[in-house]
């Protein structure tokens, strides 16, 4: 076997164990969360509420599942450390196994002061401030949110979607207190296989008919 063939089976060998070990987590379990991060039951029970209340009427969901944490690292530092350990690529790529990350961060609107009959519900100044010695991303701005998603396709054609968002929760609005906290959300759906052609029959049912007299 010359050096050439060589080459070319080590470069494969090395591409299919990067593909390999590249591969995103298949089971809500088996998501590592990040470290020192622990369970909020009292956010579960809001965000539990409002996730069933999303997939009630979609009968294709055979399972579902919802994970709430929260730490008092900055967002930025969660984010990060998901984007790495997930290998995480730019949201504009999409694909089975591909795991896209978006991120936001704080702008204008956020610093605008709000008002209804001329009573001040929402005070951005104070946002601003409380923000102002928090690390700054390389456009100069400080980060609000994170979010993960990822499909995975069964065997079967059945398909598990993952979504994991790390959220700024450090502002107690109510009682206009900052103290940093990022709230960590991991869903997983998983859904049966649609038969194309019942989907084109719903669709073709959902159009509007002109009624004759």
């Amino acid at each position: 076997m010359n050096s050439k063939i060589l080459i070319t089976v080590f470069i494969m060998l090395v591409f299919s164990f990067s593909t390999l070990i590249a591969q995103p987590p298949a089971t809500i379990d088996a998501i590592e969360v990040f470290p020192g991060s622990k369970a909020d039951p009292e956010m579960l029970k809001y965000e539990k509420e409002l996730f069933d209340q999303i997939y009630s009427e979609d009968t294709t969901i055979k399972a579902k599942d919802i994970k709430v944490l929260s730490t008092e690292a900055p967002v930025d530092e969660v984010v990060n450390w998901f984007t790495k350990k997930l290998n995480a690529v730019d949201s504009e790529l999409s694909g089975p196994g591909v795991v896209n990350y978006n991120v936001d961060y704080y702008d204008d609107d956020e610093f605008e002061m709000q008002y209804e009959k001329d009573i001040l519900i929402y005070d951005g100044q104070w946002v601003k401030k409380s923000i102002s010695n928090r690390k700054k991303s390389p456009n100069g701005k400080v980060m609000m949110s994170g979010s993960y998603m990822w499909e995975i396709i069964n065997e079967d054609g059945e398909r598990s979607e993952f979504t994991i968002s790390a959220e700024d929760a450090s502002f107690d609005y109510v009682n206009k207190k900052y103290k940093q906290k990022t709230l960590i959300k991991i869903n997983f759906c998983h859904f049966a296989k649609v038969d194309p052609y019942l989907r084109y029959e719903d669709d073709d049912s959902d159009e509007d008919y002109e009624l004759t007299e």
